[in-house]
């Protein structure tokens, strides 16, 4: 009877002509008095062989429990209180963009050969695998491995199968390792990550560069643990929304490389504000805290082919109020970013920005502190880096600026004393870096507070098209440095930009 019945089933379920892909299995027992079924072997292989889009799904066993078997063989509809399955892989070859938003036309095809709906108490799958190729470069884009997942209440129709998410549920337990994720310019590495209804937790992922980007800059990141938490997301007016109570990251490093000097004419890098409006989906996180982590920018020295390292080290940030949803707007449109820190492992850094996140020219403001430091102890920088050594007592440090995506303003105060530079380098075509056109130049050595000619910086600079927030605050910074400490360069340049 149990065999007789399976070849029927499986005749259901392969008998239309146009249909996508073919179902078979073995091992079909089925209980009459509890509604029970099992299948072993499940395959499903796409018609079309020569399909560049297909799906491929092999499942070891296949359990329903309490099932209508009624509305199984007739409407091909399950009804069920539990469906378990057992080491399901699936490979799903995509193209990219099928990929990115989760849905596609062979999974609806997969959907329209198989089922009409499902209605499930508990769904439980154990030890499953996904794989997504890429159908033009036949790459591996994303593998998942020992996927393991329970969800309660899941309906799935005609109406929720061309979702992202494509069911209705209730409760959502997942977790899986060694995911490994392929795109463009980067590999991503997370060897666990669990899942509930609210939240997500992550550990130990690794973001990885595979080329050098139009910059000429690679950039590596690693986290121990990445949680989100208390989220929500869907779709309103057909467009998909994120919305995220907490965003938190412990102990990251994020590392930046800058090669060797490549000229750039690629696409502007737009402040925060313009960035989020153009954001493909409606995002609001409430708060993205950075706990214990570090951040090196290194830069090859174009002249002596020396690596220079800025180090920012026991980095705690936090960023308020991130969003580009119209209806959060209204009330504050400000979002906030808090940043303490060491800078070279020398001094404490304090700063605080704030960005307008309705205008149109992307203004912001910002303030910072740098304490006392030594600057002997920057010369790891500033030797491989612009090519001198400093000597003497930075004291105080104070920077108040105001800008948007064209220009920057404001005031800097550097008290110090006895600085000396020595110019290790006789060529005077260093590239952006302070000291750089100094050899051969008097510079104020000294600058105390107390004295009569103690000199407050001007801070002025522009923003370059194709370059990032931090080169414009980089400059910004050094326009109110050079103010002080050279003020006949500053005034030369002055003079140029006005003319």
């Amino acid at each position: 009877m149990d065999k007789w019945l399976g070849y029927d089933l499986e005749e259901i379920l392969n008998d239309d002509p146009n249909r996508s892909n073919n179902i078979s299995f073995e091992d079909f027992k089925l209980s009459f008095v509890q509604g029970d079924l099992s299948l072993n072997n499940v395959e499903i292989i796409p018609v079309s062989v020569d399909s560049t889009e297909s799906i491929l799904v092999t499942v070891d066993r296949f359990n329903i429990e309490g099932v209508s078997l009624y509305k199984l063989f007739f409407n091909r509809e399950i009804r069920t209180e539990t469906l378990l399955i057992i080491n399901p892989k699936a490979t799903l070859k995509l193209s990219s963009k099928q990929a990115v938003v989760g849905n596609s036309t062979e999974i609806n095809k997969l959907w329209e050969d198989i089922l009409t709906r499902v209605t499930v108490s508990d769904l439980l799958v154990e030890n499953g695998q996904i794989t997504i190729v890429d159908e033009k470069t036949s790459q591996e884009q994303l593998k998942m491995e020992a996927i393991d997942l329970m969800v309660t209440q899941i309906e799935i129709d005609t109406s929720t199968i061309d979702d992202p998410f494509p069911f209705k549920y209730k409760d959502i337990a997942l977790s899986a390792e060694q995911i490994d994720v392929n795109l463009k310019e980067f590999s991503i590495a997370i060897p666990e990550l669990t899942a509930t209804e609210k939240t997500v937790r992550i550990k130990k992922i690794d973001v990885l560069p595979k080329s050098i980007n139009s910059n000429g800059q690679t950039l590596t990141i690693r986290t121990d643990v990445l949680d989100i938490s208390h989220f929500d997301w869907g779709f309103d007016n057909e467009e998909f929304f994120l919305r995220i109570k907490t965003f938190e990251i412990n102990q990251a490093g994020l590392s930046v490389k800058k090669e060797k000097l490549i000229s750039n004419t690629g696409d502007e890098k737009t402040l925060l504000a313009t960035s989020l409006s153009a954001l493909p989906i409606t995002l609001h996180i409430d708060s993205i805290t950075i706990k214990d982590s570090h951040i090196a920018y290194q830069k090859i020295n174009d002249e002596t082919n020396e690596t220079g390292t800025i180090a920012f080290n026991n980095v705690y940030a936090t960023a308020y109020n991130i969003t580009n949803d119209s209806s959060e707007l209204t009330h504050n449109k400000w979002a906030m970013i808090d940043i303490k820190s060491r800078f070279m492992n020398s001094s404490s850094l304090d700063a605080h920005f704030e960005f307008d996140l309705k205008s149109t020219t992307d203004a912001f403001t910002g303030n910072g502190k740098l304490g006392k430091t030594n600057l002997e102890d920057l010369n790891d920088m500033l030797i491989p880096l612009a090519g001198v050594e400093a000597s003497g007592q930075l004291n105080h440090f104070e920077f108040i600026i105001n800008g948007n995506k064209y220009n920057a303003s404001g005031s800097l105060e550097m008290e110090y004393d006895k600085i000396k530079v020595a110019v290790l380098n006789s060529k005077k075509d260093k590239k952006n870096i302070l000291f750089s056109s100094l050899a051969d130049i008097v510079i104020n050595n000294n600058n105390d507070k107390e004295s009569r000619s103690y000199k407050i910086g001007k801070i002025a600079a522009s923003k370059v098209r194709h370059k990032s927030f931090i080169h414009y605050l980089w400059a910004a910074l050094k326009s109110g440095i050079t103010d002080i400490v050279a003020p006949k360069i500053s005034h030369k340049k002055n003079k140029k930009r006005n003319k």
